[in-house]
C-alpha cells in the first residue's frame, strides 16, 4: 500500500545567490493587486536549492503617502530598495512604475529568506535583498531576458 505524504518544501532560512526574472503587477485570489518579483536561485554560484523559485510581493499601502502615490500606492520605499540591490544608481530618473519593474528585471540579488507561519503554516518570505557577493553578466548568461519574437506580419500561425 502507498500512503501520500505531504511534507513541507521550503528553503532553508538563510542567504541566496538570485536573479530577478520578468518583475510584473499581478492579482490575487482576492483581487488584490501587488508587483511580484520572482527569483531563481543562480547555479553559477555554489549554493543549495540551484534554479530554485523564491517569490516576493510587494502589496500596496493601505494608507499610501504622496511618494508612495509616485508608484501607483505601492511601498515607495520598498521599491527603491530593491532598485538599490538591482545596483540602479541613486538619481535615476524613472519614467513610471512599468518602468522601475523593467530596470530591476533579470538583475541579479542577494536574496534573505526567513520564515514566517501563516494559518499555522511555516511558509518562505523574503526579508530583504542586497547587492549580489557576486556579479553576472546577465546578458550573455542562462538567465538573459527572452529574446522578444518577430512579427511575421499576416501568416495565419
Amino acid at each position: 500500500m502507498i500512503t501520500a505524504k505531504y511534507e513541507s518544501r521550503i528553503k532553508p532560512e538563510g542567504d541566496y545567490e538570485c536573479i530577478i526574472s520578468k518583475a510584473h503587477i499581478d492579482v490575487a485570489k482576492s483581487g488584490k493587486e501587488y508587483i511580484s518579483i520572482p527569483m531563481t536561485i543562480r547555479e553559477d554560484i555554489k549554493q543549495p536549492y540551484k534554479k530554485g523559485k523564491i517569490f516576493y510581493a510587494l502589496w500596496k499601502r493601505r494608507e499610501p503617502s504622496a511618494l508612495d502615490m509616485e508608484v501607483e500606492g505601492y511601498s515607495f520605499d520598498q521599491l527603491m530598495q530593491v532598485c538599490e540591490a538591482c545596483g540602479i544608481p541613486a538619481g535615476t530618473n524613472f519614467e513610471s512604475l512599468e518602468d522601475i519593474l523593467d530596470k530591476i528585471s533579470w538583475k541579479p540579488v542577494l536574496c534573505r529568506l526567513k520564515h514566517d507561519e501563516y494559518n499555522g503554516k511555516q511558509q518562505e518570505k523574503v526579508h530583504y535583498l542586497k547587492k549580489t557577493n557576486h556579479p553576472v553578466n546577465v546578458q550573455a548568461s542562462v538567465y538573459a531576458a527572452p529574446e522578444p519574437e518577430e512579427d511575421d506580419g499576416d501568416l495565419p500561425f
